[in-house]
């Protein structure tokens, strides 16, 4: 691929500079830009769709926009060559060469990003390349799989979010679909993309599978779809709520353990709200101290030197000096002292600022 300011300018200038030259080099490239697509999401098409129709993207890169001739002439490339072109060829500034395009991909295996591609077109602004986007999307959708429907639910919630395309049928009807496939919605959750599976959440939040959906999400490694789970687990029930706290208890997110943290202390849970005041957040700390006091819970200074002398990990640990920091006395430096050269950067750092506060108390 051509160097370029960016990886999506790399595409663009690929796509283009091959379709200056020869309908064949196009096939050449096909291997590299399919590699770049499989390991980005589908809204990256969005992306590329902004750039490849500005002019003065294509200025800088010295290239011309892509014609309908050429698209229409990709039909002379094989099927797993054809389908990554036609779908870059939907996202060209010519609206004759995207319809071109659009007609391409009815003749082509169903994939994730023909299927993409499709959806995206459905807010086209050019009312024949939408129409006929719709047209081919509807052929499209009998051929698919559910799982390849619910690869694509980023780019529906992309597109819904657009005016033009905000009540299409079309996306509706893939609703529907999706909405009759619980085991792909509950397979997407658990999908390697962030993005699928905040689509999914959103999906399964408003069906019967609400409970075991927000259990999943409440743990899962992308910040969006914590803070998703987040909000609907505040407009739960407060019968949900306790049914999720020692999930909220276990999540990295540390506003979504305070929500737990917050349970523990309706509850009147001295036990839990202790731990608490041990969590590596100092926000966290801040009110389960609050809360551990309020339930007239005891000296916390014997629990911290404890955890000091265990073989805890990193998190305890850095809650047990913090709380050392605060209710410590000079007696505690020799316990905190060994920490300043321990190999895990936070729990040093933390120690540092402890022994700072207890040397100079």
């Amino acid at each position: 691929m051509t160097a370029a300011a960016s990886p999506l300018e790399a595409v663009i200038t690929a796509v283009a500079e091959a379709s200056e030259g020869a309908v064949g080099a196009l096939g050449a490239l096909t291997g590299p830009i399919a590699e770049w697509l499989r390991r980005q999401p589908v809204g990256v098409l969005r992306s590329l769709d902004r750039r490849f129709r500005d002019r003065g993207v294509l200025a800088r890169l010295g290239l011309s926009p892509m014609d309908a001739w050429t698209v229409e002439h990709l039909e002379a490339l094989p099927h797993d060559e054809a389908l990554v072109v036609q779908v870059l060829c939907s996202l060209q500034r010519d609206g004759y060469a995207r319809q071109a395009a659009v007609v391409g991909l009815a003749a082509l295996p169903v994939d994730r990003w023909s299927l993409a591609a499709l959806v995206n077109r459905v807010a086209d602004p050019v009312p024949a390349v939408a129409t006929e986007a719709v047209r081919v999307l509807q052929g499209q959708l009998g051929r698919a799989a559910a799982h390849q429907l619910v690869s694509v639910l980023p780019m529906v919630d992309a597109v819904r979010s657009s005016r033009r395309a905000r009540d299409a049928p079309i996306l509706a009807t893939v609703e529907a679909l999706v909405a009759e496939a619980p085991a792909a919605l509950r397979a997407g959750q658990a999908s390697a993309r962030e993005d699928v599976r905040l689509a999914c959440l959103r999906r399964r939040l408003k069906s019967t599978e609400a409970l075991p959906a927000l259990r999943l999400a409440l743990v899962d490694p992308g910040p969006s779809v914590r803070r998703v789970a987040r909000d609907a687990v505040a407009r739960m029930p407060r019968d949900v709520q306790e049914a999720l706290v020692d999930v909220m208890e276990a999540s990295r997110s540390p506003d979504i353990r305070l929500v737990a943290l917050r349970q523990r202390r309706r509850e009147h849970d001295v036990h839990a709200v202790r731990t608490a005041c041990f969590d590596p957040s100092v926000d966290v700390r801040f009110y389960a101290r609050r809360y551990h006091r309020a339930l007239g819970g005891g000296d916390l200074r014997p629990d911290a030197l404890a955890v000091c002398a265990s073989a805890s990990g990193a998190g305890p640990l850095v809650g047990a000096l913090a709380l050392l920091s605060d209710v410590g006395t000079r007696a505690d430096v020799q316990a905190v002292r060994p920490f300043l050269s321990d190999p895990r950067g936070r729990v040093a750092r933390e120690a540092a600022r402890t022994l700072a506060l207890l040397e100079g108390g």
